[in-house]
């Protein structure tokens, strides 16, 4: 995007790499059908594990939650997904509406069956439109905007673009990721008289890598996306 016009880059990044609490055992991992639709499947690598998790059923997002552990404390992967293989648009509209803290802190302990894909993301998105509608339509106004500070020259400057990139893997150690710029369903009982939950991911679903801070409420969302295809 740089040409001879261009006289300021302002670049600002974050980092984030933590490996699980309870890692995925590699030999686990295969390769399973991941329900793109429910007539369209593509096969991915679907990491297996069991133990005690944090878990809900919701039914007023018709979905299940799993928060996933990092070995960081108070970092979790927190993962959304629907009951219906093509519920994602619906629980997207959904979930816009949710405290995602209160989502959280409605989970509960219990053992689960967990089956998440490997997955690797990268995006790219102009933020111009996304920022005029937050009201700084005037910083891209090369008429208009004065960012006469910045600069000892009295040429005029102005935003041309604002651009996000993004990156997120996660595998059986953890997840690495880097970006420039609750209604309680019971439980069924196990012929043994153990719960036993299961969380399989294989359609698309939601994902929040989030901090909680000791003795706060609220939670810090700092990376969040969708799974919904494998190439």
């Amino acid at each position: 995007m740089l040409d001879v016009e261009s006289r300021l880059v302002l670049v600002n990044a974050i980092y984030f790499k933590a490996n699980w609490k309870y890692t995925f055992k590699e030999q686990f991992t295969a390769p399973k059908p991941f329900h793109v639709t429910s007539t369209d499947t593509v096969e991915c690598q679907m990491m297996r594990i069991a133990g005690d998790f944090n878990f809900v059923a919701n039914s007023e997002l018709d979905a299940k939650v799993l928060e996933l552990q990092y070995k960081s404390e108070g970092v979790s992967m927190i993962l959304v997904l629907p009951n219906d293989v093509d519920g994602i648009t619906e629980l997207e509209s959904k979930i816009s509406n949710v405290n995602l803290s209160e989502l959280i802190r409605s989970l509960s302990n219990c053992k689960v069956e967990v089956g998440v894909p490997r997955f690797k993301i990268e995006t790219s998105m102009l933020l111009n439109d996304v920022l005029k509608k937050m009201g700084l339509e005037v910083a891209f106004d090369d008429r208009n905007a004065n960012f006469s500070k910045i600069a000892d020259s009295d040429e005029p400057l102005y935003i041309s673009e604002v651009i996000q990139k993004a990156f997120i893997e996660v595998n059986e150690e953890g997840s690495e990721a880097a970006a420039v710029s609750g209604v309680l369903i019971k439980k069924p009982k196990s012929s043994h008289g153990i719960d036993v939950e299961k969380f399989f991911a294989d359609h698309p679903f939601i994902f929040y890598v989030v901090v909680k801070h000791p003795g706060e409420s609220l939670v810090n969302v700092i990376f969040s996306g969708r799974v919904m295809q494998f190439a």
